[in-house]
């Protein structure tokens, strides 16, 4: 097969940007982001620091002043983070946990208050994910893959086992 060969330009061609273009530049990338969802400073800090086009302390800086100028808050990445993880089945534990991967350190009972404050019960995920799989499990031997998603979501053995015995009860 053959290949098709892309013409490459000539270095002397190749426009070099100043460094305020550069910073504009990824202002606008940041804005681009943050217009889709909410990000953490790391994550966004992960972003600008994959394009190789800031140093380490323009991309310090220019997180400083957007978050200063409130156009990307914390706290909005927090709560949605928070609801998001809640409502795919993660426990109160769990969702610290993803909270600290994302650079956002964050204890499992100020997340349990959170939850609290936003109206979501914390074994909510996990009354889901068992009425899910009761669903297409009747045997009252608990799934190994249900117990192992349950696991990696933070819920304790003990909790899915009372739970998964309860919707027997009910």
């Amino acid at each position: 097969m053959r290949r098709s060969k892309v013409p490459r330009k000539d270095p002397k061609e190749i426009k070099v940007r100043s460094p305020e273009e550069t910073l504009a530049r990824e202002r606008s990338y940041i804005f681009w982001l943050l217009a889709r969802t909410d990000y953490s400073r790391k994550k966004l800090e992960t972003k600008l620091r994959d394009r190789k086009t800031l140093s380490p302390e323009q991309i310090k800086d220019l997180l400083d002043k957007m978050e200063e100028q409130k156009y990307f808050q914390p706290a909005a990445f927090l709560r949605t983070r928070t609801r998001s993880l809640a409502r795919k089945g993660y426990s109160a534990s769990g969702i610290s946990y993803r909270l600290r991967e994302d650079g956002v350190s964050e204890s499992a009972t100020s997340v349990g208050t959170m939850l609290d404050e936003q109206g979501i019960e914390a074994d909510a995920g996990l009354k889901a994910m068992v009425e899910k799989a009761r669903r297409k499990c009747a045997d009252k031997k608990v799934p190994e893959t249900f117990m192992r998603r349950c696991l990696t979501r933070g819920h304790r053995y003990a909790d899915v086992l009372k739970a998964w015995k309860q919707s027997f009860e009910e």
